[in-house]
């Protein structure tokens, strides 16, 4: 068990795989990095609004208990 290889033993499992499945490793990390890249950029659009939309003076809280 000592001269086992992680990256050897990877390596010749894509080199074995069908093509559908080497496609597959290669689109779904870049689309995942897409998609993150997409997620974050709209947080940050929407964070940006909600802080223009609080300009202004808070001046008093209501809080509703259960009972109303």
């Amino acid at each position: 068990m000592g001269d086992y290889n992680f990256w050897a033993d990877l390596l010749d499992t894509f080199q074995s795989s069908p093509g559908w499945i080497k496609a597959l490793w290669l689109l779904i990390p870049r689309g995942f990095l897409l998609a993150l890249i997409a997620m974050l950029m709209r947080f940050r659009v929407a964070s940006k609004r909600a802080a223009a939309a609080l300009d202004g003076e808070l001046i008093y809280s209501v809080r509703r208990g259960v009972d109303d």
